[in-house]
This record gives C-alpha cells, structure tokens and sequence, in this order.
C-alpha cells in the first residue's frame, strides 16, 4: 500500500473522529442532569477530540510541502508528541470509565469516592504533563 493512501487514510478517519467526539462532547456538555457518569464521558470526550486534532495536524504536516514539513521538522515532532500524549490520557479515561461502570454495576450499593477519582486522575494528568514535557525535550526538541 502507497504511502500516501496511508497518510489519506489516516486524515479521513482522523477528520471524522474529530467531527463526532465535537459532536458527543457538545451533547455531553449540554447535558441538563450532570452526574458523575456525564463528567468521565465529558473527559473521555475531550481526550478523544484531542486524540484525532493531533492526529489530523501529524497527517497535515507530515504531507503538506514546504520548508516546515516533514518527519524532521518541528510542527510534526510538536504535533507527534501530543498525540502521543493523548493517545496515553484517552486510554486512562477509557479505563477509569470501564472500571467505575463495573463498580456501579457489581455493587449497586456502593459509593464510589468522587474525590479519589478527581485526585487520581489530576495525579495522572500531572505525571503525563511531566512525562509529554520531558519526551518533548529530549527526543524532539534538539
């Protein structure tokens, strides 16, 4: 398969998967009842929606022509590595939806501490934070 049919490919599915998390995010957002149950669809939305922009600006810097285009240059590696950033975050968000949903669902009765959630995931937010930064420098930025 060409290279290029690949990178078409990739902007095509990138370009809708940006359309329909925009359009699940805004449903979500506009909710008129916010549970806790809207809140993680709302961040597994948001990492979603960033997961196909950053895929969508990789494609678009890596085919377009010019002086700032190609793997070596700059808008590509800062593109690259947020998209890797929000490939890690949208899998954290799909599994701390996938665990909370089992809890709710195996133990109706149970609370579950909303607060421990919110710090756990700032916790996590904050390592990627660091972890994107860091990568960024050392292997991108030179």
């Amino acid at each position: 398969m060409s290279f290029t049919v690949v990178l078409i490919v990739s902007g095509v599915v990138s370009l809708i998967g940006t359309l329909s998390n925009s359009i699940s995010l805004s449903y979500f957002v506009q909710a008129v009842k916010k549970s806790f149950s809207s809140n993680l669809f709302i961040l597994l939305n948001s990492f979603d929606l960033l997961v196909g922009i950053s895929m969508l600006l990789c494609v678009v810097f890596l085919y377009c022509q010019g002086s700032s285009c190609g793997y070596e240059r700059f808008p590509f590696r800062a593109s690259y590595a947020l998209h890797d950033l929000a490939i890690e975050t949208t899998a954290y968000a799909t599994c701390l939806l996938g665990v909370v949903r089992v809890i709710s669902v195996c133990l109706p009765f149970y609370h579950i501490n909303k607060m421990a959630v919110l710090v756990a995931t700032s916790v996590f937010l904050c390592s990627e934070i660091f972890r994107f930064l860091f990568r960024f420098y050392i292997f991108y930025g030179n």
